[in-house]
């Protein structure tokens, strides 16, 4: 999700009721002889409006699993996702008086810290990735057709040595084109464009003449492995970080459950 000028209005929206908030925790700690704590008052009401709002931001894995739900777009609560989730923090923090509290408390707070933080890892990879991808990743394509493009690459690369029937690229198939090929297209000296450079440069000096466009050929197979390498890794970074996110927001809203039920019991 990319932050432009659709996102103007969830900022104004945010910017307003943090500031509305923080004058109300400013107020009730003035006129609340030990300041604002989460039990009772303004802390509590505070506590309450974050774990709504936590609440409300969990709905949106119910929204994607059931796209065809008519609950608004899908972009909509992506944003809302966002700017909510920055909401939260004050929130939580005047819930909390600015204290850890228990051990459960305490836990609660790290645990929040870490869904904000890996939300905000996230949201910031999506701003320069995508454009890094594009820009560096010229024969970008589908990522689910990674593993079948590969072996593609595999027999073009064989078909290639075969046909030229040289015994230089025999062994330079063997030895270190296949094995990189079938990596992750980071082992060896071939998964460094520089070093490939010299790599082919010092076949083209072993093979005769008319091999030298098989060369080229397999050295384009190459550099194509490269991009499809690091297409990988750019999307590992781009979507890895929600493997982390979600479990610990289903883990936070748990806690926030067993946080409040302690705390009206006891």
């Amino acid at each position: 999700m990319i932050v432009d000028s659709s996102h103007r209005g969830w900022l104004v929206v945010t910017v307003v009721l943090t500031v509305l908030a923080s004058a109300a925790y400013v107020v009730a700690g003035r006129s609340t002889v030990g300041g604002v704590t989460g039990g009772r008052g303004a802390g509590l009401v505070f506590g309450i409006l974050a774990a709504a709002v936590m609440a409300l931001e969990g709905f949106l894995a119910v929204r994607k699993r059931w796209p065809a739900w008519r609950l608004g777009r899908a972009s909509t609560w992506m944003r809302g996702h966002l700017w909510l989730g920055l909401l939260v923090v004050p929130l939580v923090l005047f819930h909390a008086g600015f204290r850890t509290g228990g051990i459960i408390s305490t836990w609660l707070l790290l645990l929040f810290a870490a869904v904000t933080a890996s939300g905000i890892f996230g949201t910031v990879l999506q701003q320069f990735l995508p454009r890094m991808m594009t820009s560096q990743v010229e024969m970008e394509t589908i990522y689910e057709q990674i593993p079948h493009i590969v072996a593609q690459l595999r027999e073009e690369a064989d078909q290639c040595v075969k046909k030229a029937g040289d015994a230089h690229l025999g062994r330079f198939l063997e030895e270190e084109l296949d094995p990189f090929l079938a990596s992750r297209g980071r082992l060896g000296r071939l998964s460094d464009r520089g070093r490939a450079e010299a790599v082919f440069a010092q076949l083209r000096s072993l093979v005769a003449a008319e091999h030298h466009e098989t060369l080229e050929d397999l050295a384009h197979i190459c550099e194509e492995r490269r991009q499809l390498a690091l297409q990988t890794r750019l999307h590992h970074w781009l979507h890895g970080w929600v493997l982390v996110h979600v479990p610990l927001s289903y883990g936070l809203l748990i806690l926030v459950a067993a946080h409040a039920v302690i705390t009206l019991l006891y």
